[in-house]
């Protein structure tokens, strides 16, 4: 079986942390192979308690584009890491959406997109963590229309060493 060129790389983001690494590997990636990247970051509950944070003590009562606030500012952080990938000469798009299932929107947008490849950091979990919520890099992986390269997180690095 010969693999197919890659020419979209889909590089699901984490809003609530760094995610500098697997950002950088992407574009890095991306620029080698000659591809586009799409950054795409879902706006789960824990994604959206970090962003509310950064908006300080708005009253969602009183501020009914309160939830718009929250996508503007995502969409934000996805134009910095496209510009970041435009300064390394590779083209790239930026897209969030909200939704409960992190894996599953990220596999709706793979399929949708017909990316050629996903790229996904792994995190390293508690077995608690892993029997409540799942893994997400795990379930990806599993059920993607694509090949899927998992890059371990630096917390998970470090813990090694």
């Amino acid at each position: 079986m010969t693999p197919k060129p890659v020419k979209l790389i889909l590089l699901p983001t984490d809003l609530t942390r760094d995610s500098s690494g697997p950002v950088r590997y992407g574009i890095e990636l991306a620029a080698q192979l000659g591809a586009d990247i799409r950054f795409f970051a879902v706006l789960d509950s824990p994604s959206q308690l970090a962003l509310v944070q950064r908006h300080g003590k708005a009253d969602r009562r009183r501020d009914s584009g309160f939830r718009e606030k929250i996508i503007d500012d995502a969409k934000s952080i996805l134009s910095k890491l496209v510009d970041q990938a435009a300064r390394e000469g590779v083209t790239a798009s930026g897209r969030a959406v909200v939704g409960e299932k992190v894996d599953q929107e990220v596999l709706r947008e793979a399929r949708e997109s017909g990316v050629d490849l996903i790229v996904v950091e792994s995190h390293e979990q508690s077995l608690l963590q892993d029997f409540l919520f799942g893994d997400n890099s795990e379930e990806i992986s599993h059920r993607a229309p694509c090949p899927v390269l998992t890059i371990r997180s630096r917390d998970d690095e470090e813990d090694a060493s």
